[in-house]
């Protein structure tokens, strides 16, 4: 998992493959069952890919931007 921030938002980088219409799904702990975040995109080639999510700690501050 990588963590960046740019422009004060904060996005997490999963190192696992989404597919087209998963935008907006939970990304669930296996260890734990719990939400960790929100898919909101992927890059994907052949071989893989790279998913973004926010992660629930950022998602009520989100949400309150846009109130």
């Amino acid at each position: 998992i990588l963590n960046r921030t740019r422009n004060s938002q904060r996005t997490t980088f999963l190192d696992i493959k989404a597919f087209h219409g998963n935008s907006g799904g939970p990304i669930v702990s296996l260890d734990s069952g719990l939400i960790i975040g929100i898919l909101v995109g992927a890059v994907l080639d052949e071989a893989g890919g790279l998913t973004m999510m926010i992660p629930v700690r950022y998602l009520t501050e989100l949400v309150e931007k846009f109130k």
